[in-house]
Formats: C-alpha cells, structure tokens, sequence
C-alpha cells in the first residue's frame, strides 16, 4: 500500500465521519425556519397600533381556539378564518418565553379599529393573551375572558 492510501485510509475517512456527524448534530438542533405569510388575507402588519384601551388573560391552551372564535364574532369584518388559523399555527410553533403577535384593521359596530393580539408561552400549556384595541371592543373581550377559566402561573393568579 503507497504512503499516500495509507494517509487517505487513516486520515481522510476518519475525518469525514466527524464532519457528517456534526453536521447532522447541526440539522438537529438548528431552530425552526420562520413561517412564510403569503396570502394577503393572513398578512401581519409591522406597525405600531395607538389603542385606546388593552387587557390581557392567562389561558390554558385549550381556551385560547374558543376565545379566538368568540373574539372573531365580536368583530364585523378584518379577522378572518384564515387569519385566526395561521395565529393558531404560530402558536403551536411558540416554545417557553417566546412571543407573537397579530395586527388586524378590524370593523365592530360599524366603526373601523385596530386589534393588537399578543401572545406569549408562560408555561407548557400556558399563554398570557394580551390585546389592545378600541375600548368597547375591549369590554366586550374582558366580558368574554370572564366566562374562561383563568390560569395559575408560578403559583399566583395572574
């Protein structure tokens, strides 16, 4: 065997392996790549909302469909169903401490307003909702978060 197979043989192939194994290490461990938007009905809108008046809730996930449902009926129009179904996919998607958020040009009552929902993970089954909007629309949505179980987190009612 030449010097340079017996090189190859010892180095080479060794080395490889360690490359291929970190590198699936890498594939493991990488975070999730974030969710394209790309129907405009399910946009987000970067911008920063002037509410008027704002509450917030800590939910056990299984309350927060419900409340996105009853929060849909509250509003005439600017919160579809496609809209409520991609804030509830990048719910699942959100681990312990991180945050979302949706922006929705929302009609209640015949008046055009801006809806500020806000998520973020408290705990493995635990999201605090917090909205902002224009305040009839929020006394209506504190009267529906009255009707839902509040949770406990780190061992006070929040």
């Amino acid at each position: 065997m030449s010097p340079i197979a017996l090189l190859f043989w010892l180095f080479f192939i060794p080395f490889s392996g360690l490359v291929g194994y970190l590198w699936l290490r890498w594939l493991i461990e990488r975070p999730p790549a974030p969710i394209p938007v790309t129907d405009p009905d399910a946009e987000f809108i970067d911008s920063d909302p002037e509410p008027q008046s704002a509450t917030h809730a800590d939910l056990s996930y299984e309350y927060v469909g419900p409340f996105l449902e009853q929060l849909q009926k509250l509003v005439s129009g600017g919160f579809s169903d496609k809209q409520l179904l991609v804030l509830l996919e990048r719910l699942q998607r959100l681990r312990q401490g991180e945050s979302t958020y949706g922006f929705y040009p929302v009609v209640q009552d015949g008046m055009a307003s801006d809806l500020l929902i806000t998520f973020i993970r408290l705990e493995e089954d635990c999201l605090r909702c917090e909205v902002q909007g224009s305040q009839p629309l929020i006394f209506e949505i504190e009267d529906v978060t009255a009707g839902l179980p509040q949770r406990v987190v780190g061992g006070s009612r929040v």
